[in-house]
């Protein structure tokens, strides 16, 4: 992909899926605005009480993000599966990429589905239900409970506790550390033959596609799995890998076949942080450490230190709460990986409540805070000069040296 006529290539076909499902969204939505009254079936993505009445975000099976409300005195429904019937509001289809609203006649509770017994299984470990609320996040991409969004955005760590690449590669770690043994001894007595590495890859991403349908598709862990495949699928066809030629294509193709997440700032989040990992790996070698697990163990710290500071005025254009403790994200950024596979493996055998005790004292925790935003334009000169870091190693450290200065002048806000 080298060559102006391959990229050429590419974006022609890109165009195609996009028209393609442009034109199926388009439909969708002139299905569902122009009819009246009607019944849809949707499954409930948040819930929560504002102005004396509860607000259900809701996923349609028609793929439309729906809001509605209702003042009936509902019990816990988030994950659930409704049958609702009324009538669409007012919504334009530039509006329906984000949401559209619905207004709530009547709706009836359905059955619980197939994901429940995923979501009921991590509950029965838990008696605080703020746990098992915390736990079905991570685990299921459930949208987070207010207490463990508070102390996530004060401590900006948003980005553990929403599932994408991050877990997509802890994951991987674990689905290898117990298959390999199993297809190692298979392989040595039955199929010595075949590549185990492709087999293993082959299952691993088979695995992790149920798991995304389990998740319904969340923009950050789609973005991670189609880069997981894609670098898979390029591995063996020998193509260049985590460049940002790759970065561009697996983005320009996720946006192609999912349009709407155009409008998700999960998933330009998650996209930034691979750029600036690739911008790491591209300026900061550290050939000279000749131990392999120091070198290991400095890149692993040096590379969070850096991601904090280079995503830190990203987060602001969105985010302005800022706490003085938010440095703590980099170590904790550092030390996630191990607890999520502990937390994993405790789940999988029924002991996950184990470290309730310890874990729900931090919701007791407060911070100072302050509320400041990034103008737009001093966004848009940040986000250039990171492009410009694709070629310059002076705006590289420019850009690090911006993330770094609006930290120390939100610190020096706050002393």
């Amino acid at each position: 992909m080298s060559t102006t006529r391959e990229w050429g290539i590419i974006l022609g076909v890109l165009c195609l899926i996009l028209a393609l499902m442009l034109g199926w969204r388009f439909w969708t939505f002139q299905t569902y605005i122009k009819a009246d009254k009607q019944r849809l079936e949707a499954r409930i993505l948040n819930q929560y009480y504002k102005n004396h009445k509860w607000v259900l975000k809701l996923k349609a099976t028609n793929g439309l993000i729906l809001y509605t409300t209702s003042k009936e005195d509902l019990k816990d429904l988030q994950n659930r599966t409704i049958s609702i019937f009324g009538k669409p509001a007012k919504c334009s289809f530039y509006d329906s990429f984000r949401s559209c609203f619905f207004i709530t006649f009547s709706f009836d509770v359905m059955p619980k589905d197939w994901r429940s017994i995923f979501y009921d299984y991590i509950a029965s470990q838990h008696q605080d239900e703020k746990m098992s609320k915390l736990y079905q996040t991570l685990f299921f991409a459930s949208s987070l409970s207010k207490e463990w969004r508070d102390l996530s955005t004060s401590l900006k760590i948003a980005h553990l506790l929403a599932i994408s690449g991050l877990h997509l590669g802890i994951l991987a770690f674990v689905f290898y550390l117990f298959l390999s043994p199993i297809y190692q001894f298979l392989h040595s007595r039955f199929f010595s033959y075949r590549n185990h590495l492709f087999d293993l890859g082959v299952l691993l991403h088979i695995a992790l596609l149920g798991y995304l349908f389990l998740l319904d598709f969340p923009p950050a862990f789609l973005r991670a799995y189609v880069m997981s495949l894609m670098g898979f699928l390029f591995f063996y066809f020998h193509f260049a890998l985590l460049n940002f030629s790759f970065l561009a294509l697996c983005a320009l193709l996720i946006l192609a076949l999912f349009p709407h997440f155009f409008f998700s700032i999960g998933f330009w989040f998650s996209l930034s942080g691979v750029f600036y990992i690739l911008l790491f790996f591209k300026y900061c070698s550290l050939d000279q450490i000749r131990s392999s697990w120091i070198k290991a163990l400095v890149i692993l710290c040096l590379l969070n230190l850096v991601l904090f500071f280079n995503m830190l005025p990203l987060t602001h254009l969105f985010f302005p709460t800022f706490a003085l403790y938010s440095w703590l994200a980099i170590p904790l950024s550092i030390l996630f990986a191990p607890f999520f596979v502990l937390v994993f493996i405790l789940h999988l055998v029924g002991f996950g409540g184990i470290l309730d005790p310890y874990l729900l004292p931090s919701l007791t925790l407060s911070f100072d805070q302050i509320a400041f935003l990034i103008p737009w334009w001093v966004g848009l000169v940040y986000v250039g000069i990171s492009l410009g870091a694709i070629f310059s190693r002076l705006m590289y450290f420019c850009s690090l040296g911006a993330g770094f200065t609006l930290w120390v002048y939100l610190v020096s806000k706050m002393l």
